[in-house]
């Protein structure tokens, strides 16, 4: 079984988008499906807008539809 290195960049609809409700909401649903070291960094875009980029572990068997 192998582990792969899945890279997201979330963008959200407005700078008035809670970052911190993204965070909890991701690892909620992608922990019990094997994810593991999941990490956010904040980068910021334009006009006060920050997207999200995630890093995680999968299982290779997951695939990425999940995400």
């Amino acid at each position: 079984m192998a582990t792969v290195v899945i890279i997201v960049k979330i963008m959200p609809n407005s700078p008035e988008t809670n970052l911190e409700e993204i965070k909890e909401k991701a690892n909620t649903l992608l922990i019990p499906e094997g994810a593991k070291n999941i990490s956010f960094e904040e980068r910021a875009i334009a006009f006060g807008l920050k997207a999200l980029i995630m890093k995680m572990d999968m299982p290779e068997e997951k695939g990425t539809d999940l995400i």
